[in-house]
């Protein structure tokens, strides 16, 4: 089966995603990893000032409501440096980059980086084929039920 999933439902979802993965955590953690969102422009900015990985510190799901432009990007890149945030992610979709995306890119000292695909299918879809490889000793692929997802978010 062959999932064609529209540029705006991957962004919106990946964002609130992300977006509920790093705000719904205890105040102890937030302040420790000095954690901090907001919502800019249709887009989520989410900043982990003490992440040792700088993985967790993404700007996405822009474009999808609201146009990417300038002043969008600015207030962006401005919230990281409020933030003190060094190093950051910024994830526009092809679909929605702006024609101006090389000035927006110049005026904000944005660099790219690597790029990303998102790949889409339906869990059953995913764990039939995961299921069909040999997976290493211990390492099982299953959908979670609902029941169980606080166990699992606390291990």
């Amino acid at each position: 089966m062959n999932a064609v999933v529209p540029p705006a439902v991957a962004e919106r979802s990946e964002a609130e995603a992300l977006y509920r993965f790093e705000t719904e955590v205890p105040d102890s953690v937030r302040t420790a990893l000095a954690m901090n969102s907001a919502r800019i422009g249709g887009g989520v900015v989410l900043s982990m000032r003490n992440d040792p990985t700088h993985y967790w510190s993404k700007a996405l799901g822009f474009g999808v409501s609201t146009p990417v432009t300038a002043e969008v990007i600015g207030a962006v890149c401005d919230f990281y440096r409020s933030e003190g945030t060094t190093q950051a992610v910024l994830q526009v979709a092809p679909a929605f980059l702006p024609e101006d995306w090389d000035d927006i890119c110049a005026r904000e000292g944005i660099t790219a980086g690597s790029s990303w695909v998102k790949l889409v299918c339906p869990v059953e879809e995913a764990v039939a084929r995961t299921q069909a490889l040999e997976a290493p000793a211990g390492i099982r692929v299953a959908p979670l039920e609902a029941d169980r997802a606080q166990e699992w978010g606390r291990s």
